[in-house]
């Protein structure tokens, strides 16, 4: 069997120090492949070179053992494929490639087995840290994770009793003021909701929102939520909405952006006229809310600040296990024709 090249091999190959071509290896690269650090390119270019003449494969898990840094962090979202979390996956993987870090992606599917078995892999890949958007009935396995010191920044939603995560979260009261006072202005008064029938803290919170700012406006007997089954299709929207014109809906306040994917398809279905069958107000973004006819009125998240804030932090708390802290950020109303008027 052939002899494994070492660090070392390449050291004597360079005519470099072993420290030198660890610092290399670890460096970040720029656009034309060379190595942001103190070495000299002349060096690091002869440093390269020995790696490869002599085929040297870096052991990065023995690297992370004796630093005691692996240098990756996990993000688990409840879908990676939902354009909403993709697109603060992509900021978090830009941001993490500049300051160095690996990041390995995984998606929950909002079921918390499968969220645990996740969990397990991630942590023997010895990660960092985590950021998580926590699934239904997660707080027992993010609660383990915590209490072993593994910094956590719990995204878009909250749970109790894990005191040392950090948070980045949406003001979601914002958001339903926002909704129920574009309605209001249209004239509409019998707005309701949709939500999705999961015990997550953003349904929680959008539906008591929505709620006060149906109160705030005098509107709170005409107050009513509809939950969608996870993962339910266009026929049960259709049905959902169909059963709500019958009772004399004026408009629907959509919490996701898939369920407002879903209404669009739906409302098509039915030949329902938006808004003068139905007004329409959707959340996140989505390219089908701008060529829409008319186009969607919808609640835009901070995708980028999202991403941005919860890199930061987990970093911070990955070098200051004190480090951990609330953030909420402000939500941005974008109007379009689907809340206009029914008058016009």
């Amino acid at each position: 069997m052939a002899k494994r090249v070492t660090i070392k091999d390449v050291a004597r190959e360079a005519g470099v120090s072993i420290a030198l071509v660890s610092l290399v290896l670890h460096a970040r690269l720029d656009a034309e492949g060379n190595p942001v650090c103190s070495v000299r390119r002349e060096t690091a270019r002869r440093i390269f070179d020995a790696v490869q003449k002599l085929g040297y494969i870096p052991n990065r898990a023995a690297a992370a053992i004796r630093s005691g840094r692996s240098y990756s962090i996990a993000v688990i979202t409840s879908d990676i494929s939902n354009s909403f979390f993709s697109r603060i996956c992509r900021h978090v993987e830009n941001l993490a490639y500049d300051q160095g870090y690996n990041v390995i992606f995984a998606s929950s599917d909002e079921n918390p087995t499968k969220f645990t078995q996740v969990l397990d892999s991630t942590l023997r890949l010895g990660v960092d840290g985590m950021i998580i958007v926590p699934p239904p009935h997660s707080e027992v396995a993010i609660g383990k994770i915590s209490a072993m010191n593994i910094p956590i920044v719990l995204l878009e939603r909250d749970i109790e009793g894990v005191e040392a995560a950090g948070r980045v979260l949406l003001d979601n009261a914002s958001a339903d003021r926002l909704a129920v006072e574009e309605f209001v202005r249209g004239g509409y008064r019998r707005i309701e909701l949709v939500a999705y029938n999961m015990d997550v803290s953003t349904i929680r919170s959008r539906i008591e929102g929505y709620r006060r700012a149906m109160e705030g406006m005098g509107l709170g007997d005409c107050a009513k939520v509809h939950y969608l089954e996870y993962g339910a299709d266009v026929d049960a929207m259709a049905r959902l909405l169909r059963n709500a014109a019958d009772r004399g809906c004026e408009a629907v306040y959509l919490t996701t952006n898939t369920i407002s994917l879903l209404a669009l398809q739906a409302l098509k279905r039915l030949r329902m006229n938006v808004p003068g069958d139905m007004a329409v107000l959707g959340f996140d973004e989505s390219p089908a809310f701008s060529i829409a006819e008319p186009s969607v009125s919808h609640i835009v998240q901070p995708v980028r600040a999202l991403g941005e804030e919860s890199f930061s932090m987990l970093v911070e708390m990955i070098e200051d296990k004190d480090a951990a802290r609330t953030v909420v950020l402000p939500p941005e109303l974008v109007r379009g024709g689907s809340s206009a008027p029914s008058g016009q």
